[in-house]
Formats: structure tokens, sequence, C-alpha cells
């Protein structure tokens, strides 16, 4: 009798790598941005309490789109509302981007920081349902073991670790923008990758 799965694909396969890393990225960006901004209030760029407005602003916009997010997933697919999702993150740097650039060691302004970081995390809101939704059609398509299904979501654990072992590494060597241009680069990877999947479906 028919249960009406397929074997695992290499498509499939490459799906599963570009949901993991996307738990990756998004949990690399988010502790890699702390630590960025952490480090600027240590060096007097940005004030404890704007410090807080910061990160409280990036988890305000998480949770506002945490939601609709899997309303999104559904109604245009989980690879496509990822893919969209990477784009409008790179995106939502520029501001940031901006700023660290400029930088000369004055205090710099917190409202252009925190429009960036309450878009990226409306927009990292989109990302953990879309996720899901993703993984859940694979799942059932393909019959996986929940422990590959586990895996691939706790690349959000990998990410943070590699984050704050790496971005302190980073901003000493290369400077705080680095670290804005290698996470939006990285985004427009992830972004590329998941185009060439959704056209070639």
């Amino acid at each position: 009798m028919s249960t009406g799965r397929q074997p695992m694909s290499w498509a499939a396969t490459y799906v599963l790598g570009l949901l993991w890393l996307a738990t990756f990225i998004t949990y690399a960006e988010r502790i890699a941005f702390d630590v960025l901004i952490s480090n600027a209030g240590r060096h007097g760029l940005v004030s404890e309490a704007d410090k807080g407005r910061v990160f409280a602003g990036y988890l305000i916009g998480f949770a506002l789109t945490n939601v609709p997010g899997g309303a999104i997933a559904k109604r245009f697919g989980g690879k496509r509302a990822l893919a969209l999702a990477a784009l409008l993150v790179a995106l939502s740097e520029i501001p940031l981007l901006v700023i660290l650039l400029g930088e000369s060691g004055a205090p710099i302004p917190v409202v252009p920081i925190l429009v960036s970081r309450v878009a990226t995390g409306l927009v990292h809101g989109l990302v953990f349902p879309a996720v899901h939704d993703e993984l859940s059609a694979v799942k059932r398509a393909h019959s996986l073991s929940t422990a590959t299904v586990v895996t691939v979501a706790n690349g959000m654990y990998l990410g943070g670790a590699v984050a704050m072992a790496t971005t302190p590494l980073l901003i000493a060597h290369a400077g705080p923008a680095a670290v804005v241009i290698f996470f939006a680069a990285l985004n427009l990877a992830w972004f590329a990758a998941a185009a060439l999947c959704c056209c070639a479906r």
C-alpha cells in the first residue's frame, strides 16, 4: 500500500540545506548585532538607554510579524517568503551601514540604528514561520525523521554560538561596518540560492 511519500531527492536535500542556513543566518545576525551595539556602548558611542531601546525595538518588530508570518508563508510558500525576508534584511541594514561607515568616534545617532533594527526584527519575524511551513511540507512528502527536522531547526543555536565567537574578532580586525557588510552579503547570497530553488520548482 502506497503512503504517497517519496524517497529523499537532491532537491529536497537542497531545500533542507536552505532551511538550515535560514535559521543559522537569522540567529547569527541577531546575536552579531547585539554584540556590535554592545561594543559601541563600551566605547561611549551609544548610551545604555539607547542600547535598551535598540534591543527592545528589534524584539517588538519580531513579535509583531511572528504570527502574520505564518499566514504569509501559507499564502506564498515557505521558500518564497524566506527569499523575500533575506532580501529585506539586507535592505534593512542600509541605515546602520551608512551610520557606521561615517562613524568618527563621536556618539552615533540612535534613530537610524533603531529604525534598522526594528525593520530587521519585523522581517526576522517572518523567517521561523516560513521555515516551519516549508519544513513540514518536506517532512510530509519524504517521511523525514524527527531528528532531521530538529537538526534543521537547530541551526539557530550554532548560528548564535558562531556569531558570539567571531563578531568581536571581525570588529577588531575589520571594523564595525564589516559586520553589517558581511551579513548583508550573506543574506543576499541566501536570497540568490532560494530564488534559484523557487525558479527551478
